[in-house]
């Protein structure tokens, strides 16, 4: 497996059973013993195929997967994003790459996405679309940006304050709530580390 993997919680009742999850765009995951190789490459494969599918490229080692509950998320920002500017964000801006399966909530569908993100510059409101493969945007979600101030209220010294140059394009990572309510957040130099959560 070429990218790196962050596992937040154990998928061990599905290794358990003996079964592996083979996660397509748009289907339900297919349970077999030999249904294909990791559940994680699985996703991480069409991660890759749908980023393709939009002339775009995920760097590797950045892509993250996650399993909670019935839920999987896998996600990764796509190459290049971190030189976004306030303008393309106006404009609405593919950022990344993910696969859903399994929302309880019912606030995205199964499938494998791009996300594009759309914030007027200055807005702490926004939104976050999501495409499927045939360029058809299949759902909405409302979107929040956050700057380091307000990162650093919740998560003390995240940032230092000017931040040290990192060598880190972009941070991506995975929220997982108590009662299982998730959001993905997506930050960069090039935003001058404004956190967009969605």
């Amino acid at each position: 497996m070429n990218k790196s993997r962050i596992a937040f919680l154990a998928t061990t009742a599905v290794a358990a059973a003996g079964l592996t999850l083979c996660l397509t765009a748009g289907t339900a995951p297919a349970a077999g013993p030999s249904a294909c190789t990791t559940p994680e490459a699985a996703a991480f494969a069409q991660l890759d195929s749908i980023a393709a599918a939009y002339g775009a490229s995920i760097p590797g080692g950045v892509s993250t997967y996650t399993h909670f509950d019935k839920t999987v998320l896998a996600h990764a920002p796509l190459a290049g994003i971190q030189n976004l500017t306030a303008a393309d964000l106006a404009k609405g801006a593919p950022i990344m790459a993910i696969l859903v399966h399994g929302d309880a909530s019912g606030r995205v569908p199964d499938g494998t996405y791009i996300v594009r993100l759309q914030f007027q510059p200055g807005a702490t409101d926004g939104i976050a679309s999501y495409f499927d493969a045939y360029g058809k945007e299949v759902v909405h979600v409302a979107a929040v940006m956050r700057d380091r101030a307000e990162i650093n209220n919740i998560f003390p010294d995240t940032y230092e304050d000017p931040p040290t140059p990192s060598n880190i394009p972009v941070v991506t990572s995975t929220h997982v709530w108590h009662n299982n309510r998730w959001a993905v957040d997506c930050t960069g130099p090039g935003w001058n580390w404004h956190v967009a959560y969605y």
